[in-house]
């Protein structure tokens, strides 16, 4: 695995005007920082980042390398697994990189301005872990299998709405406050949690998400023809 590290890593260098140019943006944009646009700064620098590291996996099945890599002592497991580390550890290291450089300018918010940098690096984690599988099976096609993925989602949900709108009233009022009330009977039951309660629970969450993402790229790798 500390080959596929090295190759990746020297892939990645061959983008290094991109991030030269990427620093030099997020550089300006700390230089007008407000507790507004603090989140967006390291939301945008994360998802960069991610977007760069899945950007591998099209690097080595254009290359032509992956056929090749599959030939020495790597099986696709490993591979798969080799990205997922990648993109954890690049991702959160650039959240945390951002996040210290804002604490440096507003010494006051460290503690909201880490929590945020967290937080920030979990939600971009889902696009990852949506992006890595798509990446694998679609390759360049991913993200027009991504904007498809949404676009039926939205085409249901106006298509549930509608049918929603035709059904009887009556009987769709009472289904939504049925509906409504169990949320909010559950909202309410999570926020009645302490804190380190809901902190493991997402945290739990968030590693069972990674878990399922994770399998289907092996299953996509192991599958796969070259």
């Amino acid at each position: 695995m500390k080959g596929l590290f090295v190759k990746d890593l020297k892939l990645l260098s061959k983008s290094a005007r991109s991030y030269v140019i990427l620093l030099l943006v997020v550089i300006v944009w700390m230089t007008q920082l407000t507790d507004s646009n603090e989140s967006f700064i390291i939301g945008y620098t994360a998802m960069m980042a991610g977007i760069f590291i899945t950007n591998t996996i099209t690097m080595d099945m254009n290359g032509g390398s992956l056929p090749y890599l599959m030939t020495l002592p790597c099986t696709r497991k490993t591979y798969a697994i080799e990205k997922y580390l990648l993109i954890i550890t690049g991702t959160f290291l650039f959240s945390m990189l951002i996040a210290f450089g804002c604490i440096v300018i507003n010494p006051n918010r460290w503690l909201q301005i880490l929590i945020e940098g967290i937080s920030i690096f979990a939600v971009i984690s889902f696009y990852n872990m949506i992006m890595v599988p798509l990446q694998l099976k679609f390759n360049e096609k991913s993200r027009i299998a991504l904007l498809g993925i949404l676009g039926g989602a939205i085409l249901t949900a106006v298509i549930v709405s509608n049918l929603a709108n035709k059904a009887n009233a009556a009987r769709m009022w009472v289904s939504l406050s049925a509906v409504k009330n169990t949320v909010i009977d559950f909202a309410e039951r999570v926020l009645s949690w302490n804190r380190i309660t809901i902190v493991i629970v997402l945290c739990w969450f968030w590693a069972l998400c990674w878990g399922v993402s994770i399998f289907f790229s092996i299953r996509i790798m192991e599958k796969k023809e070259f």
